[in-house]
Formats: structure tokens, C-alpha cells, sequence
């Protein structure tokens, strides 16, 4: 006596699962173009940052500011004597050899920030643009 198994598992919940592979490719298709949404807004976010920088450079005031490179924090006084400490950890600046950095703000002492490199720039744009890209490539590939 033979038995066909078939697939034991088909029905055994009452229902019956039909793999469809046009619902399959949209549904990877979906995941990428999301993340290529995401990547997209990161980027934007990223020449938003650049273009204000560039503006803060150009038209802002500078100051120096004491840096403690262990910490990584630079430290000022606005003209009331009140003490600001900026947090550089997210920046890749360079200190001058007196131990202190430039920072740069319109408006409000407040809103102080330094000049990052442009290394760091660069490394953002290719890092995220090439993350987009992949996305992408990949959304044209599962079409």
C-alpha cells in the first residue's frame, strides 16, 4: 500500500495559501521604494544642513570657542558672561593649535555651530546617495 503525502501541511489551518509571484515582486518592489524614500529624505536633509552651513559661514558672525578634545566640547561666553558648552562629538572639526575652534551663528550666540570637513560631507553623500542608489537599482530589478 502506497501513500501520497503530498503537502501535509496545505489546509491543515483551513485555509489554502496560492504563492503568487507577481503579488511576491510588488511586495519586495514596495520595501525598496520605501527605503529609497527614506534615503531620499536623508540625503535632503543632509544639503539642507550643507546649504545652512555654507550660509552660517558666509553671512554669520564667528567666535572661538576654547575646545577640549577628550571631550569633545567647545566651550564659550556670550556678552552676558553666560557659559555655553556645544557638544562636537557629531562634527569632524579640526582645533587650531591654541586649542580652540571657530564657531559660526546668525542671530542668537545660541545657535553657534562649527564648520564641519568636507570629507565628512563627502563621505555622507556618497554613503547615503549610493544606499539610494541601491535601492533603486533594486526597485528596477524586481519590475
Amino acid at each position: 500500500m502506497k501513500y501520497n503525502w503530498g503537502d501535509s501541511w496545505d489546509g491543515f489551518d483551513d485555509k489554502q495559501y496560492v504563492y503568487d509571484e507577481d503579488k511576491e515582486k510588488k511586495w519586495r518592489t514596495g520595501i525598496w521604494k520605501i527605503l529609497a524614500c527614506i534615503m531620499l529624505l536623508v540625503i535632503i536633509y543632509i544639503v539642507k544642513d550643507h546649504i545652512d552651513e555654507i550660509r552660517y559661514v558666509n553671512k554669520g558672525t564667528m567666535i572661538e570657542a576654547e575646545y577640549d578634545a577628550e571631550k569633545g566640547i567647545a566651550r564659550y561666553r556670550d556678552d552676558n558672561g553666560n557659559l555655553h558648552i556645544y557638544n562636537l562629538s557629531s562634527y569632524y572639526v579640526a582645533a587650531d593649535d591654541n586649542g580652540t575652534v571657530q564657531m559660526y551663528y546668525i542671530g542668537s550666540l545660541n545657535y553657534a555651530r562649527p564648520r564641519n570637513s568636507l570629507v565628512s560631507r563627502l563621505f555622507f553623500y556618497f554613503l547615503f546617495g549610493g544606499l539610494l542608489v541601491l535601492c533603486i537599482w533594486r526597485c528596477k530589478k524586481n519590475s
